[in-house]
């Protein structure tokens, strides 16, 4: 018996007076075209959003012998849903952000999770973010692919085991998925986590409410977190009581159970076999840590620590147009999703981040410093031709006069006169009356004595 938990709830179209079937050949593409999904259900419906809003002609796809195991809400780059609201004027832009809540086992670790159409909940984050464009690929279609530079278990001694093994320095690439249950990571970095623990996997659970997560005995688990670092500067903390849960089943009537009282499953699909070279996926216990928000008309998403609260702060997200950075009103606010996130600083293998700070700021002195003294010249030559006499320059003049050097003395860089005519761009042909003609500076500077003729 397939059982409405299981699927995420039956839905009878034959009591619906609007329901219209549809060829599922016509309404998929060939990507996601695949032959268990014949004996599914295919059509449109109205969607009553609320006693004054509906949403007419959503398409509606019904898992009735396909392996999928839950009901999805299409929220990508063209979803019908988000245009249908956005046409409707219930939202201002295709946002939407995911809090995921807490599945725990005892009370305390259970919080319900909530879906933001058009906007956030700013009391749900906390701490820093960052905001990243879409990287649609095959490995990831809805683009939400982000670098890990580390992972580290964070034992209960206060001591942290990094895992991500030949990768740690550089970066591994993984991708979001909201609907997906476990976290899959590379067989290396399982085994790793295996050798910290120093408990063997003994298989793999077949529930569909966390399918394929990884069996290890419940005595001697792991008590301890997991932190994934994400580039440029975000970490966020799975707590242990959201990573290694009892493996559940679901019986004939809808009712939950655990499968064993000797294994406990940890929430982390090892990659092997025909899979070991899949992009890691980040499901649902990721998201029990991390808040995302997803802005279709900019095409690109924001994450954030979550924090377990019971209230609600909910901020709007208008067009791109309107999402100039602006000082926000609540206490911890979610930065605009146009400004660039400020990275935290953290250990690094790599060159610190003063010498790259110094060699930025180097390099421009040096950029400007090239640009002055070919102004100066271009001036000077331009006095000469004209005759222009410098006492009409008044304190620009007094300013450009050179003292009296000696040969031992050293001299530091003074900085450009705020009162200095604008640069010019040099003209395309020689102009007769001033007799000057573009050329290009020579590739090594000619040495002189500061205050000698050019």
């Amino acid at each position: 018996m397939t059982c409405s938990n299981q699927y995420g709830g039956l839905f009878d179209e034959g009591s619906s007076t609007t329901w219209s079937p549809a060829n599922v050949t016509a309404i998929r593409t060939a990507s996601e075209s695949t032959s268990d999904q014949d004996n599914d259900t295919w059509g449109s419906d109205t969607l009553l959003v609320n006693s004054t809003l509906s949403v007419p002609d959503l398409p509606l796809g019904i898992f009735r012998g396909s392996t999928d195991y839950q009901n999805t809400l299409g929220l990508g780059r063209n979803s019908t849903l988000l245009n249908a609201l956005v046409s409707a004027g219930a939202i201002i832009s295709r946002t939407f952000s995911i809090f995921q809540g807490w599945t725990g086992v005892q009370t305390q670790y259970q919080t319900d999770g909530s879906l933001i159409l058009g906007g956030y909940d700013s009391a749900k984050i906390t701490g820093n973010n960052v905001t990243l464009p879409f990287t649609v690929e095959d490995a990831c279609n809805n683009g939400f692919v982000i670098s890990v530079t580390d992972i580290n278990m964070n034992l209960k001694n206060g001591s942290n085991i990094s895992i991500i093994g030949q990768s740690q320095g550089s970066a591994m690439r993984a991708c979001i998925e909201p609907n997906f249950s476990p976290i899959t990571l590379s067989e290396e970095i399982w085994w790793a986590f295996t050798n910290v623990t120093g408990v063997a996997e003994t298989g793999r659970s077949a529930s569909p409410i966390n399918l394929w997560g990884m069996m290890i005995p419940a005595n001697g688990a792991y008590d301890g977190d997991l932190t994934f670092s994400i580039y440029p500067g975000l970490d966020i903390t799975i707590p242990n009581h959201q990573l290694i849960l009892p493996d559940i089943e679901i019986n004939s009537e809808g009712q939950e159970y655990p499968s064993s009282s000797t294994e406990v499953e940890v929430l982390i699909n090892s990659l092997q076999g025909v899979n070991t070279n899949d992009m890691p996926r980040f499901g649902m216990p990721f998201l029990s840590s991390a808040y995302l928000m997803v802005d279709n008309d900019q095409q690109q998403f924001t994450l954030s620590r979550s924090q377990q609260s019971t209230t609600s702060n909910l901020v709007a997200i208008g067009p791109p147009a309107c999402n100039s950075p602006a000082p926000s009103p609540t206490p911890q606010p979610l930065p605009s999703v146009l400004a660039s996130p400020t990275p935290r600083p953290r250990p690094s293998s790599g060159t610190p981040q003063g010498a790259i700070a110094g060699g930025v700021v180097g390099g421009l002195a040096t950029i400007v410093l090239c640009i002055g003294v070919f102004f100066v010249r271009k001036k000077r030559r331009i006095e000469r031709s004209a005759g222009i006499q410098k006492q009409e320059y008044g304190a620009m003049a007094e300013a450009a006069q050179s003292p009296t050097y000696s040969d031992n003395q050293v001299y530091a860089k003074s900085e450009m006169s705020s009162d200095r005519q604008p640069p010019q761009e040099l003209p395309l042909d020689r102009d007769s009356g001033q007799g000057i003609a573009p050329y290009e500076m020579p590739a090594t500077p000619r040495l002189r004595r500061p205050g000698s003729a050019l």
